[in-house]
């Protein structure tokens, strides 16, 4: 089924839209040629617009696509994502946003120099610029996939415009052109899936025949915490699973940190989060409500145990296919929206990571480029480009695969972004750990995470990736034996107890994906501490305080229990009164 003309019309004006916004921003600041314009936005960016951008960046096609598959199969337990995610923001507001802040630096990673070493900086700075590669490349086929439904051109051309788009504008205005275009796409999203969730009510029969279709189905799995963290199902898993997502995405990832850096002062930086929390929230629950509204709709009739589809991922444009034929407009509409929502996080994602190709590598070979800001900018611009293109190629690679887009981008970044997390926990929480011992663990954790990445995808038991009852009793096929043949082969769960017993390293094969990234940060910080302390603890007392967060740090609180959660870290004022000293004394001596 294809686009029609009015489908195609709506498609092309809202995707121009974003061509004409970076199109303009670059000719409007075609004589700023400084870092700060070209990826902080002058450092002058609204705190709204901030947030709205921030939350975009985080909901990709391929979370349009993937999160309401994931609900499908699993349930209403994907609501604890949206409920732990909100959680998230409050320490991240706290705590994260206002030590990035003060610390000041365009790469994250440059942080983890100064608070530990250069080595350590390297490191997980080419981890996360091939991380940023991969899961750009991910981004990119989802779309592909989700347009080749609806195009009659193969999904290599498919993935090819999509990334020319992305790295034309973004190479063009920049983070400017990014936010500002991801404003507009929110708006597009919101409408699409508000289209889809509407549509599919009213197909269904109203709210009341909804709900009545989900507790047949047993999607009622909300509180369904006897399922443990072992299953595909698993409310606790997704409980952990959204805290630390979101503070990866919202906390310590590049773009997260590049857009509080744009704006004006902390305080708007910190309103820039919260938009992101009540925005995020929105999206998250429309992306829910959306999978169950599919369940309820195929019902009696499942489209992967009927032959419709192939896969779990071409779930959303099969319904979104169905529900609008007929409709002009809405169609092109809800493509629209998906194409957005990957143009926004693509070009955020090429654009950050261009900042680490930037700062963390080439400026430290390249003295002529540290000094340069015009040169850095035309640097910028190239390294945009440039890995535009290498994500797309990762995308066409991926177009080969027949993995789930959703659980194999979860694992696989799990495996730098937990350890990179942890590495910042460590940094601003336990002024004791020094580089030797964060090095360390950070090894040991990525190491750790590789194993359980390939014990998941090629030694778990298959009854781990069990989903719930779906039915296909509705179906009218000539071909009956299609129909239950596709059915039998389906893992699905019909008790709380799922599988043998197992032995430990068997179990964490087993492991709900969700819980990758939380151990994998939690055994950083685990075993960076007393590492460092078998290394030799560093001395608080001498570290500078810019570089730490205190638990506890209020202004009203008595100087006794503000100086006990320091950890022996000093305060600001008696570290400048030591720098200060030290540099009349160099200028004595002199």
């Amino acid at each position: 089924m294809a686009l029609g003309p009015i489908d195609i019309a709506v498609f092309t004006v809202i995707l121009g839209i974003s061509v004409f916004i970076g199109v303009y921003i670059a000719y409007k600041d075609r004589k700023n040629s400084s870092m700060d314009n070209y990826f902080l936005g002058g450092r002058s960016m609204n705190s709204i617009v901030i947030g709205i951008s921030l939350m975009v960046t985080n909901s990709s096609s391929a979370n349009f696509i993937s999160v309401p598959a994931e609900v499908y199969i699993v349930g209403t337990e994907y609501f604890w994502a949206s409920i732990t995610a909100c959680l998230a923001l409050v320490p991240i507001a706290v705590y994260f946003v206002p030590a990035f802040r003060r610390v000041n630096t365009l790469s994250k990673y440059e942080y983890l120099e100064l608070r530990f070493s250069k080595s350590l900086r390297n490191i997980s700075a080419s981890l996360g610029v091939l991380t940023g590669i991969f899961y750009t490349g991910l981004v990119i086929y989802a779309t592909a996939a989700t347009l080749r439904t609806v195009v009659d051109i193969s999904i290599n051309w498919c993935i090819v415009i999509t990334a020319a788009i992305c790295i034309f504008y973004t190479t063009l205005g920049g983070v400017k052109a990014v936010m500002w275009t991801d404003a507009a796409q929110f708006l597009v999203m919101i409408a699409g899936l508000l289209a889809l969730f509407i549509k599919g009510i009213m197909v269904v029969g109203g709210f009341q025949n909804f709900n009545s279709a989900l507790i047949r189905g047993g999607r009622h799995t909300l509180t369904k915490f006897d399922y443990g963290v072992l299953g595909r199902v698993s409310p606790l898993a997704r409980m952990f699973g959204g805290f630390w997502g979101t503070i990866v995405t919202d906390g310590t990832s590049q773009q997260s940190i590049q857009r509080y850096q744009s704006s004006r002062t902390t305080s708007q930086a910190r309103r820039a989060s919260y938009v992101t929390m009540v925005t995020g929230s929105i999206v998250s629950v429309a992306f829910t409500a959306i999978g169950l509204v599919c369940y309820a709709l195929y019902e009696s009739c499942d489209p992967i145990a009927s032959g419709e589809i192939d896969t779990i991922d071409q779930l959303i444009p099969y319904t979104a296919l169905n529900l609008f034929n007929g409709i002009p407009g809405v169609t092109g509409l809800y493509f629209a929206a998906i194409a957005s929502a990957a143009l926004s996080t693509v070009s955020s994602l090429i654009n950050s990571t261009a900042i680490n190709v930037v700062e963390d590598f080439l400026c430290s070979f390249w003295k002529r480029l540290r000094k340069s800001q015009s040169l850095k900018v035309t640097i910028g611009k190239i390294s945009v480009a440039i890995l535009g293109f290498m994500s797309m190629t990762i995308a066409i690679v991926t177009s080969y695969s027949s993995s789930n887009i959703f659980q194999l981008t979860y694992t696989i970044t799990s495996i730098t972004l937990g350890p990179t997390t942890g590495l910042f926990i460590m940094g601003f929480f336990i002024p004791k750990t020094n580089a030797k011992g964060a090095t360390l663990a950070f090894v040991i954790s990525v190491a750790f995470g590789v194993f359980m990445f390939v014990g998941h995808e090629f030694l778990k038991d298959t009854y781990q990736d069990a989903i719930l009852p779906t039915y296909t009793y509705g179906c009218l096929y000539d071909n009956i034996t299609k129909v239950t043949n596709a059915t039998a082969s389906m893992e699905l769960i019909t008790t709380s107890s799922q599988g043998p017993e197992h032995s430990t390293i068997q179990n964490l094969y087993n492991l709900n994906f969700n819980m990758h990234g939380v151990i994998l940060m939690a055994g950083t910080v685990i075993l960076g501490y007393p590492l460092s302390l078998v290394t030799g603890a560093a001395d608080p007392t001498i570290c500078d305080p810019k570089l730490f967060v205190p638990i506890v740090d209020n202004k009203r609180l008595p100087a006794s229990v503000r100086k006990f959660f320091r950890f022996g870290v000093p305060e600001e004022d008696e570290w400048d009164n030591r720098s200060q000293n030290s540099t009349t004394i160099l200028e004595d001596k002199m």
